[in-house]
């Protein structure tokens, strides 16, 4: 039983150690000036609500996984959404005005893992509003 435990460690070791290390390091790492969208941006793009702004800058709206991510063990492939801090649902991004966006941050999953744990699995969409 332990000699199937360590054939089986050694690859997800491996698997995870090649991610770590194609991942940026340094302070600049930190944010990927192409994952944030500033409300001048937005106020470009000529869209009403959230869930567009996904659509335009993306080309596909924010429901399913994100950018290098795969489905969570408890088989959802919705992304993990803050508001202001607060978790909220991909659903919330269609009633959400874009005019009321201050920032939004789009993370994939390895971003997304890093800051917000397993939770994060099919990346993250990051909304601080003006109101914030």
């Amino acid at each position: 039983m332990l000699g199937q435990l360590n054939r089986l460690a050694l690859p997800v070791a491996l698997i995870a150690l090649s991610a770590c290390a194609s991942l940026p390091r340094g302070p600049a790492a930190a944010r990927d000036p192409q994952n944030i969208i500033t409300w001048q941006a937005i106020e470009r793009m000529n869209v009403s609500t959230a869930h567009e702004v996904m659509i335009k800058r993306f080309n596909r709206p924010p429901a399913g996984p994100l950018r290098g991510s795969s489905t969570s063990f408890e088989g959802s492939q919705e992304p993990l959404v803050f508001i202001d801090s607060n978790v909220s649902e991909v659903a919330a991004l269609r009633t959400l005005p874009a005019r009321d966006i201050e920032s939004m941050e789009i993370l994939n999953a390895i971003e997304g893992t890093m800051r917000y744990g397993t939770g994060a699995v099919n990346g993250v969409i990051v909304i601080k509003t003006k109101r914030g």
